[in-house]
This record gives C-alpha cells, sequence and structure tokens, in this order.
C-alpha cells in the first residue's frame, strides 16, 4: 500500500512539473509572479523562434563584460517556468522570457516571430534530437504535437499581432529573419525600447552572438542540459522550408488562416 502510494505520489509530482515547464501534450500555463512592475520586459516567442538568441543579444548588450553562456543565461534573462521563485527576488528591471502572453497583465513585451516553416524544421529536430517525437518531418507537420504545448503559431502570433494593436507603446515585434539580414537597425530598435546603454559597440556584440560563435560557447560550456547529445544552437538559418520541406508538406502548413498572419507580419511567401 505504502509502495503504491508512493509511486502515485511521485507521478504526480512529475506531471505537474512537466505541466509547469511546458513539457506536456496539453496546453500549459504560465507560472504567476508575485508582481509585474512597470519597467518588467517579457521576451514572448512561440517555440524555436528566436527567444533564445534574443536573450543572448540582451545580456550581452548588459554585461558584455561576462562569458555568456546557456549555463549562465538565466542569471540575466530568466524563464519565468523553471525560475519563477528566483525571479520574484531579482531587484529593478527584470527581463523574463515566457512562451506565454499572461493573463489580465498589461506588460512590455518584446516579441520575436519566425517564419511558421523555418520554425516547423526547427522544431521538429529539437523534439526528435530530446527523444519526444519520434517520425518523419512530414509527419511531425501534420502531427498535433507542434501545437503542443502553447497551442498553435497561428493562434499565437494573431495574440501578438491584437496585443501590439491595443498597447502599440508596450510592445516591440521583431523579425527573426530581418535580425538575421540586418542586425544593426535591429538591435538598435531593441536598445531604444528598452533604454539601455551598450557597453560594446553593437558590431562586437552581434559577432558575439553569431550562431557561430554560440555554437562554440555551448561545446566549450556546455548544453542546456549535460545529457543531451543535440546542440541547442542547431542551425539558425532562414528559409530552410525550401530544401527540407515537401509541396504536399507547404500544402497542408499553408492554410488561409497561416497565410493571413503571413500577410499581416509582411513575412515572405
Amino acid at each position: 500500500m505504502i509502495a503504491n502510494w508512493l509511486i502515485t505520489t511521485v507521478k504526480s509530482i512529475i506531471k505537474r512539473t512537466l505541466e509547469t515547464v511546458g513539457l506536456t501534450k496539453s496546453k500549459s500555463s504560465p507560472p504567476a509572479l508575485n508582481q509585474v512592475r512597470e519597467q518588467d520586459i517579457f521576451l514572448i516567442s512561440f517555440p524555436k523562434s528566436g527567444n533564445t538568441w534574443i536573450r543572448f543579444l540582451l545580456a550581452n548588450l548588459m554585461e558584455s563584460h561576462r562569458e555568456i553562456t546557456l549555463k549562465n543565461i538565466n542569471e540575466f534573462v530568466p524563464g519565468i517556468y523553471q525560475f519563477k521563485n528566483e525571479i520574484d527576488l531579482i531587484p529593478g528591471q527584470r527581463y523574463i522570457k515566457s512562451h506565454h502572453f499572461h493573463e489580465n497583465i498589461n506588460e512590455r513585451v518584446i516579441y520575436v516571430y519566425r517564419d511558421y516553416r523555418d520554425v516547423l524544421i526547427s522544431y521538429f529536430h529539437y523534439l526528435s534530437g530530446h527523444g519526444q517525437f519520434k517520425g518523419t518531418l512530414s509527419e511531425f507537420v501534420k502531427s498535433d504535437q507542434k501545437d503542443q504545448p502553447f497551442g498553435s503559431w497561428k493562434d499565437h502570433l494573431t495574440e501578438a499581432i491584437t496585443y501590439q494593436s491595443t498597447n502599440p507603446s508596450k510592445m516591440l515585434m521583431v523579425s527573426f529573419d530581418q535580425l538575421k539580414g540586418d542586425p544593426i537597425s535591429q538591435l538598435k530598435r531593441i536598445i531604444s525600447f528598452c533604454k539601455i546603454i551598450p557597453e560594446q559597440p553593437l558590431e562586437q556584440i552581434i559577432e558575439k552572438c553569431s550562431f557561430n560563435n554560440l555554437r562554440q560557447v555551448e561545446a566549450k560550456y556546455g548544453k542546456v542540459h549535460d545529457k543531451s547529445e543535440i546542440n541547442f544552437f542547431r542551425s539558425g538559418k532562414s528559409e530552410q522550408w525550401k530544401t527540407e520541406l515537401t509541396q504536399e508538406d507547404l500544402d497542408y502548413i499553408m492554410t488561409d488562416e497561416v497565410l493571413s498572419v503571413f500577410n499581416a507580419l509582411k513575412i515572405k511567401l
């Protein structure tokens, strides 16, 4: 009896933990902070859209004398899922990573978005590499798992567009592809929004946060999870979909609703 009770209790704890960090198949909810401050800035995105890249850019803008790695990035831009209690104790302005908008909170947001077709490829490799999806890329784009646990890409982006329309001064929309193509101008937009005074020339910060350099940092200092066999920084390229997705995949993905989001954000078709 005691053994059965212990097993049930452990399973319950594991389930709640996975739900909290967003690893279960049901749509998750973000932990609630004790207080959201006026100067707080949330960094929000659908998964695999460039959130971690911008976390590194922000951290290097503020603390360029430090070596920023996957092991210490949460000291600068902590994730709300794993570090809610620590975030509550941070004094002053906070930069907070999330994959959710937070209900009933009028928050300041940097929202980073990426071409859905490239998101799916990156998400597939990430989940497959961690053993969370078994199947081909074509099977993944047709599966429900691509919409878990944060809802669909279309709904996520629609929520962002709606938030920006009602809170234009509190939302900065940053395109992954534009950041890749013209990093100086996009980084200046981020600096202006956050009112950061960079410690180094922007060219040096961009070089430190290039995907080639971030892969070297990951190789030197370690991954997010030491037991993982895949790199967190895999490719970081735009328009991977042109060589990795079939026409059948594209026909399935590019619904009228998805196309409406592409058009609203002027994402190149």
